[in-house]
């Protein structure tokens, strides 16, 4: 498993975030609505620590990496980095110009995110004359011949144009791209989707060798719940904008708590057969977030629901050390009362619910 979840104070921490598009109306001329791709979500990551984010395509994990490294604005909440505020009004001292380069990306399509047209070597070089580091042309070959060599290429690498790699390498020259600034904090938006599985693995190897030499910390965007089981150190859980379950990546496993987490873990792939479980399918078409369900947002999908779910919007809440959860019927969370059957969501996993 991966390192272990740091007690320190948090390196970025994110509070009540929402990121809102106005979006036009095909039927209508000229009307527009409003589209919440991300519901005021909170969570921290710690110096050091690989959190992962997941959930079905369209539930807000890419935007809320672009919002975060500002590539997209928030229209509520405040995000810190190293307790200096990002955005938002929460806060003291606000981040610096310098100081918000300390968080980089590693974009998905690894054949798009690099300029066609440009060498490696000046790939590389752009990025430290963007981050204002002052250093000579020759100091600046220095560094990036040294940050080639971290993620494996030796120096004839760096005169090559990037379709002299293959898709693997390519997303190693991201990966340098993003550490050649010596960031605090990678967002890795489905970092290792486009890739083969063998080379996924690679990659997976090296984010966690980088991290074990810098104490680098990944928010982890994904889909695939096997690469997260494997890198993330907690997981939080989206689905429509909002995180609905949110624990450490062992507890998540072994206990999910939220009905769609386990929807979830029950569709991953299992090659034992001994150990497959009960595949628990979702009725109907994940919400559009222009009109999205009252209440819970997973309400109108969840096979448990109760009138109270499509009433109230259910709170994240603790129901465990290190665990939250979104739900009126799971745990501490289920308030009393006829209206909550807290009885018909089985909390403690039977055996094979989910793939070990």
């Amino acid at each position: 498993m991966s390192l272990e979840t740091p007690t320190r104070a948090p390196l970025l921490e994110v509070n009540g975030m929402s990121t809102t598009f106005t979006v036009r109306s095909t039927k209508i001329l000229g009307r527009k609505r409003e589209l919440k791709a991300v519901r005021g979500i909170s969570f921290e990551v710690g110096q050091g620590e690989t959190y992962a984010l997941v959930g079905e395509s369209g539930c807000g994990k890419t935007t809320t990496g672009r919002t975060i490294i500002g590539l997209e604005q928030a229209s509520e909440g405040a995000a810190t980095l190293r307790g200096k505020r990002l955005f938002g009004e929460e806060g003291g001292e606000t981040a610096t110009q310098v100081e918000r380069r300390r968080i980089q990306m590693i974009f998905q399509d690894p054949y798009s995110s690099l300029n066609p047209k440009k060498r490696v070597g000046v790939i590389l070089d752009e990025a430290l004359k963007i981050s204002g580091v002052e250093a000579t042309i020759a100091e600046r070959r220095e560094i990036v011949l040294a940050v080639l060599g971290r993620v494996g290429f030796g120096p004839e690498y760096y005169s090559r144009f990037p379709h002299e790699f293959s898709g693997g390498q390519r997303q190693r020259i991201g990966i340098a791209r993003a550490l050649i600034v010596e960031p605090d904090l990678i967002i890795c938006d489905e970092a290792v989707s486009a890739l083969d599985v063998s080379i996924q693995a690679q990659i997976l190897n090296l984010l966690r060798e980088l991290q074990r030499d810098s104490g680098i910390s990944y928010l982890f965007i994904s889909h695939d719940l096997g690469v997260v089981k494997y890198i993330a150190d907690r997981v939080g859980v989206m689905y429509l904008g909002e995180i609905v379950e949110e624990a450490t990546s062992e507890e998540l496993f072994a206990n999910p708590q939220h009905p769609y987490t386990r929807a979830l873990l029950s569709a991953v792939p299992v090659a034992d057969p001994a150990l497959r479980g009960t595949r628990q399918a979702l009725a109907g078409e994940v919400p559009t977030p222009l009109n999205p369900p009252p209440g819970c947002v997973f309400s109108s999908r969840c096979p448990i629901a109760v009138p109270l779910c499509s009433q109230r919007a259910p709170e994240l809440l603790a129901t465990s050390e290190g665990h939250r959860v979104a739900c009126h019927l799971v745990g501490s969370t289920a308030p009393s009362g006829s209206d909550a059957r807290t009885e018909s969501l089985p909390l403690n996993n039977e055996k094979g619910d989910t793939p070990s």
